[in-house]
């Protein structure tokens, strides 16, 4: 059994909307006799269904490109709030006496932190 991707299920879709479409006569007059086979309501059916699939397709492009751009924006933000936190760190260092203990504790907390992001994982 064979494995379908995106692809092949859309390209699925549109190949049957074709069959029914240029082979209507052959499904009417080479069927089974006596059974009536509902060509155009099938064709309608896939359709809708195939519209469905491209709208929704839309929608998730929108979400991603809605999802990239307010990723900016909060990385945007928190190197903003980060440099504003890291000025208020210097101003208050810069205000201590020399080796006080508040400003060791400053220097410490954000020393301590990553000098770089992680690496992701591969694949992501």
């Amino acid at each position: 059994m064979s494995v379908k991707t995106e692809a092949d299920k859309k390209g699925f879709i549109g190949f049957m909307i074709g069959v029914l479409d240029k082979n209507a006569d052959t499904i009417a007059n080479e069927g089974k006799q006596g059974v009536t086979f509902d060509t155009a309501g099938n064709k309608k059916v896939l359709d809708t269904k195939n519209q469905a699939v491209i709208t929704e397709e839309a929608k998730e492009t929108a979400a991603a490109e809605q999802h990239r751009k307010q990723t900016a924006l909060a990385n945007a933000a928190l190197a903003d709030g980060y440099k504003g936190a890291s000025q208020v760190a210097e101003a208050i260092i810069a205000h201590m006496p020399d080796g006080h203990k508040l400003s060791e504790i400053i220097r410490k907390e954000r020393g301590g932190m990553h000098q770089t992001p992680p690496t992701p994982p591969a694949g992501n």
